[in-house]
């Protein structure tokens, strides 16, 4: 192969990351392909988080949304979580008991006994 044809080669395989279609279907396949999407959508992340949840590392702007699909799929990314929330730390430790380790509670001692209460009411929710 010539220099010309891998440089348009290179530049093909560049442009396709650039495809919304083509990155959800890739996404899909490996979550891991998240990293390599030029412009992340909440369709895209979602899709990622729900076939390997380890990719929450490589969503640039987490929702809750995200977030829980992420835990659900596997709760050790609890520790990926930039906003956890009681509902989101529920649903980890359900997923994983050890998930619990990753648990940031807040400093403020009302703060903390209010996250508590919501985790444990969220723990015992079904589904």
């Amino acid at each position: 192969m010539n220099i010309k044809k891998l440089v348009n080669w290179i530049i093909e395989e560049n442009d396709k990351w650039s495809d919304e279609q083509f990155c959800l279907e890739q996404v899909k396949r490996d979550g891991y392909n998240l990293k390599y999407v030029k412009k992340q959508t909440p369709e895209i992340c979602l899709t990622a988080v729900k076939q390997n949840g380890f990719v929450l590392a490589y969503v640039k702007e987490q929702t809750p949304e995200i977030c829980l699909a992420a835990v659900k799929q596997n709760g050790f990314t609890l520790q990926y979580v930039e906003k956890q929330t009681p509902e989101i730390c529920a649903a980890a430790v359900k997923q994983n008991l050890d998930a619990m380790k990753y648990i940031n509670l807040p400093s403020k001692p009302e703060a903390r006994k209010q996250f508590i209460k919501k985790f444990v009411f969220y723990l015992n929710q079904e589904g």
